[in-house]
């Protein structure tokens, strides 16, 4: 027998209450977590735009795993409040700040400094299309790019022939 472990548990009875007790207790409270985020946001703060916690990935996916744990139906919520394709979080980077300044209010009754982000609306035909745009610009370049070794590859060819 072990003299470092005198415990007496009973897996299948005892861990779901251990752990969720140790979640419960070691997970940091939402607001808390983001008030560095708010204080960011005040422009009179006089925080530059390079040292915003919302460029420390560390720090954003952190505060997405909050958020998604407290406001998991916030997530697809528009803007403006009600349902809709203005989501608060920005598909290009991540951004939540949208979501941030909607809790603050709904919840605090606190209006954030600043400008609220415009509501991103993009439709997954769209971002199809882009995707296609770009890999037809790709191939394009890449015909070009053929076409104009090939053109160098004759000029050789015609040069060691005239030698």
């Amino acid at each position: 027998k072990s003299k470092f472990y005198s415990f007496k548990i009973d897996i299948r009875k005892d861990l779901p209450t251990l752990s969720c007790n140790i979640t419960k207790n070691h997970t940091p409270d939402l607001h808390a977590y983001l008030e560095e985020y708010v204080e960011a946001l005040d422009p009179e703060a006089g925080i530059e735009a390079e040292y915003h916690p919302k460029n420390d990935k560390l720090f954003a996916w952190r505060a997405l795993r909050l958020l998604a744990r407290d406001h998991a139906g916030d997530f697809g919520r528009s803007a403006m409040g009600g349902p809709g394709n203005g989501t608060m979080i920005r598909r290009e980077n991540g951004d939540f700040e949208g979501m941030v300044r909607s809790i603050w209010k709904d919840e605090r009754s606190i209006d954030i400094p600043g400008e609220m982000p415009k509501a991103e609306v993009i439709n997954d035909d769209e971002e199809e299309d882009k995707k296609e745009g770009k890999k037809e610009d790709e191939k394009e370049g890449k015909r070009e790019d053929k076409i104009e070794d090939m053109i160098e590859d004759m000029k050789e060819d015609m040069k060691e022939d005239t030698k």
